[in-house]
């Protein structure tokens, strides 16, 4: 996985070592509220959930001066979505210094630009306003509320391309 920076950030690969904070950020008000509880109780539990959800295709997010992990952030191939889904996930403690906004900037440039990826989507919950205004501060626009397969809850859906996306089939309305 490439290593991605920003000024006051770099985006590393998920790996076994980084059991501790992901069992942190797993158990994190946030997660809970804004994600959903994985079961994830023990490093044990999240060195398993590293290597079957987390390690291909999200990276660990640490600010540079300190190497302290803030959250992580990837590209995701959601059930029922055509296209890459951007997420991001911080610690509480690091809500509101701009850091989501500055890492996911970065992620969908190199989506875009690296990967080749013409649309990127993202979901959220309707309530999570804070996520709402990152999205579209990296440029993405709300598209529909959709119910992905799996799910009893419906999600805001958010596009980098109206137009393309609005057509796309297999995403839910």
């Amino acid at each position: 996985m490439t290593e991605l920076r920003t000024e006051r950030l770099t985006l590393t690969g998920v790996v076994p070592e980084d059991a501790a904070f992901i069992l942190e950020l797993l158990k994190d008000p946030g997660w809970l509220a804004n994600i959903s509880d994985p079961g994830v109780r023990n490093l044990e539990d999240a060195r398993a959930y590293i290597e079957d959800r987390l390690s291909k295709s999200l990276w660990l997010v640490a600010r540079d001066r300190s190497s302290d992990p803030v959250g992580i952030y990837g590209l995701v191939d959601r059930k029922g979505l055509p296209h890459p889904d951007i997420g991001y996930a911080n610690l509480s403690r690091h809500a509101g210094l701009g850091y989501a906004t500055e890492g996911a900037t970065v992620l969908l440039h190199h989506a875009m630009h690296v990967l080749g990826h013409k649309v990127i989507l993202a979901i959220t919950k309707p309530h999570n306003v804070a996520s709402r205004r990152v999205l579209e501060k990296i440029g993405l626009r709300f598209l529909r509320t959709v119910q992905l397969p799996g799910h009893d809850r419906h999600w805001v859906l958010y596009t980098t391309q109206i137009e393309e996306a609005a057509g796309a089939n297999g995403v839910g309305t």
